[in-house]
């Protein structure tokens, strides 16, 4: 974040009831990261179109639900109203209300989403599973049926025939055409 855009976030928040409730913390070191998500009731991730994006997946790591654009890899990490929230990026009223409903649902509840969140990233996208699917690619693509023998050695038959062809026409147009104009 630029030095401009945290004086413009910080003029909204000078209000003394706003200011004693909002904090910036500009580079968070891992253990003040995992106690500030253990304490929260949930994780608003406002970025639209974002790529994967590792935040949502530390929330729901912690068991946070989590608010996010529904644009972007929060649609592949966030099963909506299971372990979080997607919405419109630019409908207010609806982060508005999702953002209500975190804060009053009961306790129960936001436990239940959050082991939903947790399951849902290691069993999704742990290392494990991650090097499983490379796995499974691979000795997929390892077996795909190849071109058999016979094939490749007639088609390159084919292409340096075309080669040494266009060669000879490139020589006999030279010769014929220089040797024309001497």
């Amino acid at each position: 974040m630029t030095s401009t855009a945290l004086s413009g976030m910080s003029s909204l928040t000078s209000g003394a009831a706003a200011a004693s409730q909002v904090l910036f913390l500009l580079s968070v070191p891992n253990a003040l990261k995992h106690a500030l998500l253990r304490s929260s009731r949930l994780l608003v991730y406002t970025p639209a179109n974002e790529h994967f994006g590792i935040v949502p997946l530390e929330a729901m790591l912690c068991h946070v639900p989590v608010l996010a654009a529904n644009t972007g890899g929060p649609v592949e990490t966030i099963a909506d109203s299971q372990t979080g929230w997607l919405r419109d990026p630019a409908d207010v009223d609806a982060w508005s209300a999702v953002m209500r409903r975190a804060l009053t649902m009961p306790a129960h509840e936001v436990a239940s989403m959050g082991l939903a969140g947790e399951k849902r990233v290691r069993d999704l996208f742990s290392r494990d599973k991650m090097a499983k699917t490379l796995e499974d690619n691979l000795s997929q693509v390892v077996g795909m049926k190849r071109s058999p023998p016979l094939f490749n050695m007639i088609l390159s038959v084919v292409v340096l025939g075309v080669v040494v062809g266009a060669s000879a026409v490139t020589s006999f147009w030279a010769v014929y055409f220089w040797g024309a104009r001497r």
